[in-house]
């Protein structure tokens, strides 16, 4: 049962669930479009959209970046996802921390989708690196380490 994916690993079945996500992770840029194609009913402002997609590239963990990610923001995303603070544009730098994977999408995936679903593996470990905010509660788990909560 399930879906093999001949170019990450011949002869083995991954969950229907964990091959969509490998496939999605392969074809990133064309799911993304298609999610923006499909939230223009919303009428949300087209520039949230944008970066709010960004944000959401950059907060799960892909095996084809190097970690850890400094990215730049317009809108405090981490704060209002995790917070429950109003969605605020202003300028917010976030550092991103995974497990380098360098590529390897069948390590990615048995470790990310496969052993630690049920913990949130695929998740990068954000930090709001911005000066002038407040700080918050950050993990401190060695990111090279699955992390098995």
């Amino acid at each position: 049962m399930g879906r093999v994916i001949d170019k990450i690993r011949p002869n083995f079945a991954w969950d229907y669930e964990e091959a969509t996500a490998i496939n999605i992770v392969q074809s990133k840029d064309i799911f993304y479009n298609e999610v923006k194609s499909f939230l223009k009913i919303y009428n949300i402002k087209e520039e949230i959209v944008d970066d709010l997609i960004k944000y959401q590239k950059d907060s799960i963990i892909d095996p084809t970046n190097k970690y850890p990610l400094k990215k730049k923001y317009n809108y405090n995303f981490y704060e209002m996802i995790n917070y429950s603070a109003k969605l605020v544009k202003k300028p917010q730098t976030y550092l991103m921390e995974g497990k380098n994977y360098d590529g390897d999408i069948f390590e990615w995936g048995k470790e990310t989708l496969w052993w630690g679903r049920r913990v949130a593996a695929c998740k990068a470990k954000i930090k709001n690196i911005n000066k002038s905010s407040m700080t918050y509660d950050v993990t401190e788990v060695n990111p090279q380490l699955f992390d098995k909560r």
